[in-house]
């Protein structure tokens, strides 16, 4: 619960607090005695508000019809960027100049600052292997701290170690992710790992948290578009904000802008700790002979020892890039060596990188890969493993944000596939032909180009029309059941779960 007087001095403190307007009359204070039963709930949804509600007006669309909607609910305080005329005398505006800070002052408080309360608070940001990472650094934990680690990802999100509920977003809006963290602190858990998106600092949804280690994976242009960052500038600048909000920094000397990033990290952050293949304090090797096995072997004596081999249960040599730096993050914690070993080993998430095989010999193999950096990597992972057949991809490109990811798309086929078909993905109110014919355009004429609209014809298409020797890449969608289209969500398959149909049948 919150006292009214209270919200305006947090509000103050982060000097977010412009004036508060009830009947006309603008003051610099709550303009009126607290109420006896104070704020006891928050929210941004005007069908979750009622007398006891503090009510935030946020986002870019948000309409008047939303705050009439709170008023007849009951609501008495709101919190605005804009002076709303004509509202009940009862009822007061807190002004703000940033709605989306505001949100996260008062909800960090409201949940009574969880964040502050975790043993080691990681988060991970990156273009490709965030939740990877997390999976791995998860796994380990748990063989260190049974039953006391709490995962939030763009898979899957666990405020108990024991139970995991499909996520919405990478990383949850501020008023979610506080309660989630209150959730997990009540319920025991020492450990959280989550990753961090650039729109999380570009929404400010982690304001005011400071991260005990934070991670920083790679980075290649992405989420390039009119409502998610207008240039790779801006991208590239939300991402290096979790520089000045951690402890210690974990990155990858090896990814582009690694000179740029390294330099911007120690002048920001108290602790930098570097991986690599052939530079950093930690240096990996791969085995030529697989792409599950790999070692690590500390070559600085200030950061934790470490010189062991490792097994990965995921298959793909570049998820050797994600299960370093998760081991490194482990050991920063206390976790032994068996430990790391252990959960490297163990490690495997619905959805990525999972191989299905037909008995005349077709691989089939469903993953997540969206952008240009994960699928070039999965298709260049499935031409080295199959060399006899020809790489088929089926995928497609999202609507109303990425636009730019259209043509990465388009590239990373043209350069590792064979044989694509472009088809529907999640594709908001945008016009699925039109994201399919901006990822054609880019693709060159070395590959045999299908457009296929049913994403669920085009899976079959794929899977029927290929050869034993073959390798089908299933991209983007994974075990996913819906396709988010016409702003709604339309039962889909999944192309897991139909691969395993349609395989059913080719045997």
């Amino acid at each position: 619960m919150l006292a009214e007087s209270a919200v305006v001095e947090l509000l103050k403190h982060a000097h977010l607090f412009k004036e508060a307007v009830q009947d006309k009359q603008w003051t610099y204070s709550f303009p009126k005695p607290d109420s006896a039963t104070g704020l006891t709930t928050i929210s941004y949804n005007s069908k979750q508000s009622d007398a006891h509600t503090l009510f935030f007006c946020k986002g870019r669309n948000f309409k008047r019809a939303y705050l009439d909607e709170a008023i007849r609910a009951g609501v008495p305080v709101i919190v605005t960027e804009n002076v709303f005329s004509e509202t009940p005398a009862s009822v007061v505006q807190l002004i703000v100049t940033d709605i989306k800070k505001a949100m996260a002052v008062v909800a960090r408080a409201f949940y009574g600052y969880p964040d502050k309360e975790f043993k080691r608070l990681i988060g991970f940001t990156g273009t490709k292997g965030k939740t990877t990472a997390v999976y791995f650094t998860r796994h380990i934990l748990q063989h260190m701290a049974p039953g006391k680690v709490a995962q939030f990802s763009s898979v899957e999100n666990s405020v108990d170690g024991v139970h995991y509920t499909e996520s919405g977003l990478t990383t949850m809006e501020s008023f979610d992710l506080f309660r989630s963290m209150r959730q997990a602190v009540d319920n025991g858990m020492e450990y959280l790992v989550m990753e961090v998106s650039s729109q999380a600092y570009k929404t400010n949804r982690v304001y005011g948290i400071t991260f005990d280690i934070g991670v920083f994976l790679n980075i290649s242009p992405d989420h390039i578009s009119p409502v998610e960052h207008p240039s790779f500038d801006d991208y590239l600048y939300c991402k290096t904000q979790l520089f000045k909000n951690s402890h210690t920094m974990v990155i990858n000397a090896e990814t582009d802008y690694a000179s740029l990033l390294l330099a911007k990290a120690r002048a920001k952050c108290p602790r930098v700790i570097t991986y690599g293949k052939h530079q950093g304090d930690y240096r990996y090797g791969n085995d030529p002979s697989n792409g599950q096995d790999f070692s690590l072997v500390n070559v600085s004596a200030d950061v934790p020892a470490v010189d062991e081999q490792y097994r990965m249960k995921m298959v793909g040599a570049f998820n050797h890039e994600n299960a370093v730096p998760a081991i490194i993050v482990s050991r920063l914690c206390g976790a032994d060596v068996p430990a790391t070993v252990a959960g490297i080993a163990e490690t495997t998430i619905s959805g990525r990188m999972e191989m299905l095989q037909a008995k005349d010999g077709l691989t089939v193999c469903v993953d997540y890969a969206h952008n240009y950096i994960s699928l070039k990597r999965a298709l260049q992972y499935l031409r080295q493993t199959h060399p006899h057949g020809q790489v088929v991809v089926v995928v497609g490109g999202v609507g109303g944000k990425a636009e730019s990811r259209r043509a990465d798309i388009g590239r990373a086929v043209s350069e590792e596939a064979d044989v694509a078909y472009i088809t529907e993905d999640d594709s908001a109110n945008v016009d699925p032909r039109e994201i399919m014919q901006a990822i054609v355009a880019h693709i060159t004429p070395n590959v045999t180009v299908h457009q296929i609209v049913d994403r669920k014809q085009a899976v079959t298409a794929a899977i029927n029309g290929a050869h034993p020797d073959d390798v089908v890449l299933l991209a983007a969608k994974g075990r996913e059941r819906f396709i988010y289209k016409n702003g709604e969500h339309v039962p889909y398959d999944g192309d897991y779960y139909l691969a395993q149909e349609l395989l059913k049948h080719r045997n």
